[in-house]
């Protein structure tokens, strides 16, 4: 596993949505175990946080590492378009810049976040998820909930922050499909 993850951290900038996705869940991993260590009575000790946050973790690292492997070998053919295009992109000319306002970041981040909940939480396990578990399945909502109000609170403010709230409701809420993704492995 620690293997897998120093790939990661070499592979993946760790300022993009899956290195801070990464960085998360280890992070949860991190404090679930310090929390489990520090317990006087261990053997009493509730080990299903940390055991899901652990498992969350290597099944992340088990699907994102092969896809990140993938298209870094991609990338690496395709690097002096990319330049070209970065570089016409940032040249600032009508016909070759590229904009994009706070509706349009919104809908970005809505759709990752609709499309990992999807695939975290296939339809057909849906129903049994919540049956078994009722609490994480609220925890779900309440996160949706969180980054819905956060992100429409960034477009329609006006604040002149960079919408890292907004982005860290996302990933929260993501870590939360996770956990329920990863409730009966």
């Amino acid at each position: 596993m620690l293997e897998r993850e120093t790939k990661f951290l070499k592979l993946v900038p760790m300022k993009s949505v899956l290195g801070r996705e990464f960085l998360a869940l280890q992070a949860e991993r991190d404090k679930q175990k310090t929390s489990f260590e520090s317990a006087e009575d261990k053997m009493a000790a509730d080990t299903t946080p940390y055991r899901r946050s652990e498992l969350a973790l290597e099944k992340f690292l088990e699907v994102t590492l092969p896809l990140v492997m993938a298209a870094h070998m991609k990338l690496d053919e395709s690097l002096p378009r990319l330049e070209v295009a970065q570089q016409k992109a940032q040249m600032g000319f009508e016909k070759h810049s590229i904009r994009i306002n706070r509706r349009d970041e919104m809908i970005i981040w809505t759709r990752f976040a609709i499309e990992r909940y999807r695939e975290l939480l296939p339809k057909k396990s849906r129903k049994q998820l919540k049956a078994y578990h009722p609490g994480l399945w609220h925890d779900i909502g309440i996160a949706w909930k969180e980054f819905r109000q956060e992100i429409k609170r960034w477009q329609y403010g006006g604040q002149p922050y960079d919408g890292s709230q907004a982005m860290h409701t996302m990933i929260a809420f993501q870590l939360k499909c996770r956990y329920l993704g990863v409730a009966n492995d």
